[in-house]
């Protein structure tokens, strides 16, 4: 989406989150079958009178299984996210939260590939602790993947996969150029 007061990167199809969600889907489901073939027929009582514990093996199965296909379910409806305004840089690395990032708190934009994959890579000025969000431990993971197959990934703050949305590498990074404003440094190695 883009309008007169900002630019929204447009997410592709989740065709990589609902592989994963069927791939889930399907060990869930085996796993299931294989509780029930295997602990379907115990008796609910031993011999001596005590609740017998394989007995309830496939109710919680079901609810393991069922746990991680709801799990997996979070990436299609939570996608990540690059947002532009005059004033700040919102981004959603993964599907946890979304950074608002002022434009006086960033350094250096850059597009790189690394192992056969397009990421967005962003750099924070140092010193300006006060101002805007702070990528965590979480936030960074895809910086770690970048990091990967590029080692000066480790320099920059905060990454997002450039697949998650529609259009080419360059262009993207050229959408952001429209709203930076000088101070900050935009590159594309794509």
């Amino acid at each position: 989406m883009t309008g007169a007061d900002r630019i929204e990167w447009r997410r592709a199809f989740p065709g990589r989150a609902l592989k994963v969600v069927g791939v889930c889907a399907a060990a869930g489901g085996l796993a299931v079958v294989a509780a029930w073939v295997l602990f379907g027929d115990e008796p609910a009582r031993l011999n001596s009178g005590e609740a017998n514990p394989l007995a309830s093996v496939p109710q919680w199965t079901i609810v393991a299984a069922a746990a991680v296909v709801g799990a997996s379910c979070v990436p299609v409806f939570r996608r990540p996210s690059v947002v532009a305004t005059p004033y700040a840089l919102s981004v959603r690395p993964g599907v946890l939260r979304r950074l608002l990032l002022p434009w006086a708190t960033i350094a250096e934009i850059t597009g790189v590939r690394a192992a056969g994959e397009e990421f967005l890579l962003v750099r924070l000025q140092r010193g300006l602790d006060a101002l805007g969000d702070h990528p965590g431990f979480w936030d960074k993971g895809v910086l770690r993947a970048a990091g990967r197959g590029y080692p000066l990934a480790a320099e920059f703050d905060l990454a997002v996969r450039m697949r998650e949305f529609t259009g080419t590498g360059p262009a993207k990074v050229a959408a952001l150029a429209a709203y930076a404003p000088e101070s900050v440094d935009i590159t594309s190695r794509l």
